[in-house]
């Protein structure tokens, strides 16, 4: 599982890399470009952990 995880991550390091420079493009060559690139890659990161925070159930764990 962990070498599976560990390849999911490094696809989705590449996917938020390609998106969050979609997404700041309009912004490009502005002083606003790092300022976009940043807020993309931080609400991704959120958005990340959220989805990983739903692998694990502790509930579950006792039966």
């Amino acid at each position: 599982m962990a070498n599976n995880f560990i390849n999911s991550q490094r696809l989705w390091l590449d996917y938020r890399k390609s998106y969050c420079e979609t997404i700041a493009a309009p912004e490009e060559n502005t002083h606003a470009y790092g300022e976009a690139q940043a807020r993309c890659q931080i609400n991704m990161n959120q958005r990340r952990i959220d989805e990983i925070n739903m692998l694990y159930h502790p509930e579950l764990d006792n039966r």
